[in-house]
This record gives C-alpha cells, structure tokens and sequence, in this order.
C-alpha cells in the first residue's frame, strides 16, 4: 500500500533544519536593507571608504557594547574590531565619526539574542574578504583583513543549534535583527551627513 511507505511519525530532528538557515531567511530582508545602505559608499576611492569605515566604527562600537553586558562564554568571544577601524580612519587622516548611536538600549541581556549579535558581525567578518578587494591599492586595510579565528564558526554554528533547541531561535533572530538594523541606520547616517 502507498500509504505503508509513509511514516506516520517523521524523524524531527531530520526535519529540523540548521539554526543558521532558519536565521538566515529570517534575516534576509534586513541583510538586503545593510546592502543597499552601504552600497553607497565608494570603497575604492578616499571619501566614499571613510564613510564607509565611519558607519562600520559607529555599527561596531554599539554592538561591541552589546556583548559587553551579555553573558557569553570565554570561547564565543569575538575581538572588538571597533580599534581597527579606528586605525583605518586614523590613517586615511579621518576623525572618529560623534553621530550620537540610534539605539540607546542593548537589544536584551539574554544569551540567546547575543548568539544573533555574534552570528551577524561574525558574517560581516565574511563579508570582509570580498569587500577587500574593492579598495583602492594602498588604501589601509586592517579592518577588513582581520580574519576570524580558524575554528569560530563551526563553534558559533553549533551553539547556534544549541539555542533553537532550547526554545531560543526567536530571541536569537530578534538579537540579529537589531543588530542588522543597526548597521542600516548607521550607514544611512553617515551617507546623509548625519555625523561629524
């Protein structure tokens, strides 16, 4: 009978799909709006790559304060790339962009939403080594080659696992979400002129 390969009860955990997925087409139309907003900036001329570099500080110094009042294991740890970019501007003879930060609040001190934070700057670390290479020759670059350490994402993928199983995916997507927004508004700031 037909109905006799069909099992009645399907295996779950072989249905359940990757955290990182279920993230990433939750995420998607945010990721989009990131894009666009930075697409604005010129990286492979002077102007247009301290813009860009000015959005990424503001970006990354808030988030950076996120995960500082997060609770997160000594092995999720990202470094802060804030002072790279710092170094970056300092050598294009660039001040620090004083916009004042869009949001005044961290997004929760729950785990799970620092797992979303770390999941999106730990993919803009990926996205590093394709915008690299849009920069002008010479141009200072240690912000954009500073790579993630070897082992970090299959460690992130899997604490990422360990999150949905517990109930967290929600919180976890709401931590990226706020975290993708946050890059959108501060390169709108920034490509509006709103820092100085």
């Amino acid at each position: 009978m037909t109905m006799a390969t069909q099992p009645l009860f399907p295996d779950r955990q072989a249905a359940a799909r990757p955290a990182r997925l279920v993230l990433r087409d939750a995420t998607r139309p945010d990721h989009d709006r990131v894009d666009a907003a930075f697409s604005a900036f010129r990286l492979d001329e002077d102007q247009g790559y301290a813009r860009f570099l000015a959005a990424q500080y503001l970006a990354h110094r808030e988030a950076e304060c996120w995960l500082a009042l997060a609770e997160i294991p000594p092995r999720l740890r990202l470094s802060d790339r804030s002072p790279l970019i710092a170094a970056d501007l300092a050598a294009l003879g660039r001040d620090l962009p004083r916009a004042g930060l869009p949001f005044p609040q961290p997004p929760g001190g729950s785990f799970a939403q620092a797992a979303g934070v770390l999941y999106c700057l730990a993919g803009s670390s990926f996205g590093g080594r394709v915008l690299v290479q849009r920069i002008a020759p010479g141009a200072p670059r240690a912000f954009l080659s500073f790579p993630l350490p070897a082992d970090y994402w299959p460690r992130l993928v899997a604490v990422l696992d360990g999150v949905a199983a517990q109930g967290g995916l929600a919180a976890c997507t709401a931590g990226a979400r706020r975290t993708f927004a946050l890059f959108t508004q501060c390169a709108r700031r920034i490509a509006a002129g709103a820092a100085r």
